[in-house]
């Protein structure tokens, strides 16, 4: 998530020496969905951010009363909410990258971003079977949607049961996103037979270039990517006996669709997976993930061959590993862990050869889960995820910094501009997602939840 394609340039000096206390804490309810519900069980989420020149993007989702939608909001340096837009389709925001405009497109003034995600949920009860499109779209700057597309193989019936006839195929889902040179790569699933790892890289207009699959026979997921010049790595894990025995893998993916190189890291079928990457110093990326004892593992790969250049034990006890974000000098780690009575966002700065130098967790409610994590230039660092007892709503808190009204003026990292004009493109299976997105301004749903 939020993984660019260049060195990173925050400094881990900046950040707190110590564990960090919490400035702010806010929740949200996306578009009122959740208030406006007829159940118990709904469920936001925040799962990636961007910053912007007046704050930050967040995308993620909220699902109630059996539908799920996608959601980008923007938020001030305190953390309030200006503008938010909810997208109907059945739709799920998992990541986000920012785009430059293209020559003499008329659109020099603003940065757009591209969401990818899945569109066109559907289960047939009676079968149990159940349809993912993959998708990617490109918002505006005030969360337009520009354009909308699906991804999904020619076995896909878009969401619908089609003729009626046998299961629905051709599902897929795209978890992670990053820009490499000029195009757009994002990492996922399809599942025709099974689920495979896959890819897909795109332009700026959304025509796709190439699809990708991991190249073993493999039942499995790709969770991660980041770019390495114009090339990619992926992280994900595969296996046939479910979590307890997947194998974590990783590759790295030249820009025309062909592996470089695929390797399992960890012992095969321990329960181990791979979850995120961020590209490191000089042509090092940091993987990282979690095994089925609940350590969280890091470790320093060489991109050129995929040879461990160091391994390390980032914790034990940790249930789930989401984000990794790179300094110049170290790392950010952001997932979740068990308390006594739920669970508790976990939060780790290391050091650039692993050691860690804090950890902490974070919790709004019962149970507390972060997504993705973002430094900020005042010192401070961003965890978004989602918090929950009987609903989950998105959340959204700051650790250490200043208290709010700062003036982020966060740096958006800087991308190669794509070229030609702008034009809906076409995926394969011809999938152009009908979303409706309504735009909604209001206060943010936790503006008392401020900390001392």
């Amino acid at each position: 998530m939020l993984t660019v394609g260049s060195p990173p340039e925050s400094s881990r000096s900046a950040l707190p020496a110590q564990s960090p206390s919490v400035t702010w804490s806010r929740t949200y309810d996306p578009g009122g969905e959740i208030a406006a519900a007829s159940s118990l069980g709904s469920r936001g989420a925040i799962s990636d951010l961007q910053p912007t020149e007046d704050g930050l993007l967040m995308v993620g989702h909220v699902f109630s009363d059996g539908t799920g939608r996608g959601w980008i909001a923007s938020v001030d340096d305190s953390g309030r909410q200006q503008w938010e837009r909810v997208f109907d389709g059945s739709t799920e925001f998992q990541a986000l990258e920012p785009v430059a405009p293209a020559d003499g497109d008329g659109r020099t003034e603003q940065r757009d971003t591209l969401v990818c995600g899945t569109t066109n949920a559907a289960v047939r009860p009676e079968s149990g079977a159940r349809n993912f499109d993959p998708y990617c779209g490109r918002l505006d700057d005030d969360g337009s949607l520009t354009w909308g597309l699906t991804y999904q193989t020619e076995r896909s019936y878009g969401g619908s049961y089609g003729s009626g006839e046998g299961d629905l195929g051709g599902s897929g889902r795209l978890f992670d996103l990053t820009a490499a040179g000029d195009r757009y790569v994002a990492a996922g699933r399809i599942s025709e037979r099974r689920r495979t790892p896959s890819a897909i890289c795109i332009d700026g207009r959304g025509d796709l270039e190439w699809r990708w699959e991991h190249p073993g026979d493999v039942r499995g997921t790709a969770w991660g990517i980041t770019a390495v010049d114009d090339e990619v790595v992926l992280v994900g894990a595969h296996g046939e006996g479910g979590r307890d025995a997947e194998t974590a893998w990783l590759a790295r993916i030249d820009g025309r669709g062909e592996t470089v190189w695929e390797t399992a890291l960890w012992d095969a079928e321990d329960g181990s997976r791979l979850t995120t990457v961020a590209r490191g110093p000089r042509d090092t990326v940091l993987v990282a993930g979690t095994r089925a004892s609940d350590e969280a593992g890091v470790l320093a790969v060489d991109g050129t061959d995929g040879a461990v250049r160091w391994r390390d034990t980032a914790a034990d006890g940790v249930d789930e590993l989401e984000d990794a974000f790179a300094l110049e000098d170290g790392y950010l780690l952001v997932g979740s862990r068990a308390t006594d009575d739920g669970t508790a966002a976990w939060v780790a700065l290391l050091e650039s050869g692993g050691d860690v130098v804090w950890a902490t967790t974070v919790s709004e409610r019962r149970h507390t889960t972060g997504h993705a994590v973002r430094p900020t230039p005042d010192g401070g660092v961003l965890v978004g995820g989602e918090t929950r007892d009987d609903d989950a709503h998105a959340w959204l808190a700051k650790l250490g910094g200043d208290d709010g009204g700062s003036g982020w003026e966060l740096p958006t990292p800087s991308l190669p501009a794509w070229t030609g004009p702008f034009a809906v493109g076409a995926g394969v299976g011809g999938g152009i997602a009908g979303l409706l997105a309504y735009r909604r301004t209001g206060a943010t749903m936790s503006d008392a939840t401020d900390r001392e």
